[in-house]
């Protein structure tokens, strides 16, 4: 994943553009400090999310609506 294993990453990237994405296995699996609201995020055509915040033990504010996907 794009954040995996990032362990001091805790930008906010709430403001990104998503909505075309289909894959976002492990995507911050193991980013220990992520702690961002990523409900915005339109996630409509992600169709694989397995293990997508696994790991992220600080992550506590939203995190997005999957629809078409298991986290």
């Amino acid at each position: 994943g794009m954040f995996f294993n990032a362990d001091a990453f805790n930008q906010n990237i709430s403001g990104w553009n998503v909505s075309a994405v289909t894959n976002m296995v492990n995507m911050f699996n193991s980013a220990g400090l992520f702690n961002q609201d990523l409900s915005s995020w339109v996630v409509t055509q992600t169709t694989n999310c397995t293990g997508f915040s696994t790991g992220a033990s600080s992550w506590v504010l939203n995190q997005p609506t999957f629809t078409a996907c298991t986290p």
